[in-house]
């Protein structure tokens, strides 16, 4: 088993998504149910996906472009824009032929133009407003990004950026793995990191402290250095700069850490990686009981969860 915070995350809202998520959805199985679970687990709300490929645009074209020594200047706004129409015309046609049911195809051979919708498989199909308002707020998204000075201090002035889709691993005290996701880790000459951490939502809702205080620690625990970290990237997690970036808000909340945060961070992670060791004991999917696993307490979790055809054919 690997702690994750997202993983934690799905485990609190339901265990029998979980292990859909975390044991059963495999790629190189023959297992039909298995097979599904690996479909199902891509799917993502109109919402999600739109916030996803934002976050494509910057992870995978804006920031490798700054280390790019053929790059003779920054890539502008409309080279983002036209990368994410390009993405955004690809994935939506993808998703509006395909469906989690029937897919059987190798994921990483599809490439980019990979997606799958959670309405068309559960709700209505979105309709054309929804595609057009989707557009608007990776517009919105991406236009806010590039005015952000701030963002561009940082990475202006980083000596080295690390984006997604690359991890960051590190190991608890009783051995559990476990491993971050970080959008941007910056390295600086002469200062700690700075991590950010890129959304987009309609409202602020729940910050995101507790998840970036966890890619804090696990950056000063972590056990294994990328090829290009700088040669003294390690800093105590209360040092390193944390940055929620709501590009469709176009706001910018910074985080800082003390001793207490930690110690309460460093207690959730442990607590809560003991009680997903318990319940997997180890043992791999073969070796599991999926009753063992309870299901969500609340339905309006069953309704949004991408496994609930799957979830309902089990329990019958």
């Amino acid at each position: 088993m690997t702690w994750s915070y997202s993983s934690q995350r799905t485990f609190a809202r339901c265990q029998r998504q979980w292990f859909y998520s975390n044991f059963a959805a495999q790629p190189r199985v023959k297992d039909p149910m298995r097979r599904r679970a690996l479909y199902y687990g891509q799917l993502n709300t109109i919402s999600a996906w739109r916030g996803r490929l934002v976050d494509t645009v910057i992870s995978s074209y804006v920031v490798p472009s700054l280390s790019d020594p053929l790059s003779e200047e920054p890539m502008q706004l409309q080279d983002g824009l036209r990368i994410a129409r390009r993405l955004f015309d690809e994935q939506r046609a993808y998703a509006c032929h395909n469906r989690a049911a029937t897919t059987e195809v190798t994921i990483s051979k599809e490439g980019e133009k990979f997606a799958l919708l959670f309405e068309n498989e559960y709700q209505a199909p979105p309709s054309e407003d929804d595609f057009d308002n989707a557009w608007i707020e990776v517009e919105t998204s991406l236009a806010n990004f590039w005015e952000s000075d701030a963002i561009w201090s940082v990475l202006n002035e980083a000596t080295g950026l690390i984006s997604q889709p690359r991890s960051i691993s590190f190991e608890l005290a009783n051995g559990t793995k476990g491993v971050a996701f970080p959008d941007l880790i910056a390295f600086f000459a002469d200062k700690p990191p700075t991590i950010i951490d890129w959304k987009v939502h309609a409202n602020a809702g729940n910050n995101a402290r507790r998840q970036l205080a966890v890619y804090a620690l696990a950056l000063s625990m972590c056990s294994k250095a990328h090829f290009d970290f700088p040669p003294d990237w390690k800093r105590p997690a209360i040092e390193i700069k944390l940055i929620e970036a709501q590009l469709l808000l176009d706001r910018l909340t910074h985080y800082e850490l003390d001793d207490e945060d930690i110690a309460e961070v460093e207690t959730f992670i442990a607590s809560s990686a003991y009680e997903m060791e318990c319940l997997a004991e180890g043992k791999k999917f073969t070796e599991l009981d999926m009753g063992d696993f309870r299901t969500a307490h609340d339905g309006t979790a069953c309704e949004v969860c991408v496994y609930q055809a799957i979830c309902t054919e089990a329990v019958q």
